[in-house]
């Protein structure tokens, strides 16, 4: 459940992080300036969601481990 929510968490980061490189891509004549910096952001978002994901991982085998 945890990664469930991990993994909604981390769409809405995605999409609310994408409104203002998607606007200035209109507005601007950086739009493949802007391409590039919403990977590299996608990347380190993803990079985060997924260390939360390990972490939590760790703990649940750890715990479960305990409990047996």
């Amino acid at each position: 459940m945890i990664d469930d929510v991990t993994t909604a968490v981390e769409g809405v980061h995605k999409s609310v992080a994408d409104l203002p490189l998607l606007v200035l891509g209109e507005i601007t004549p950086f739009k493949e300036t802007l391409d590039e910096v919403k990977v590299t952001q996608d990347q380190t978002i993803g990079a985060v969601y997924g260390l939360v994901r390990s972490i939590n991982a760790q703990v649940r085998r750890l715990t479960t481990s305990i409990v047996d």
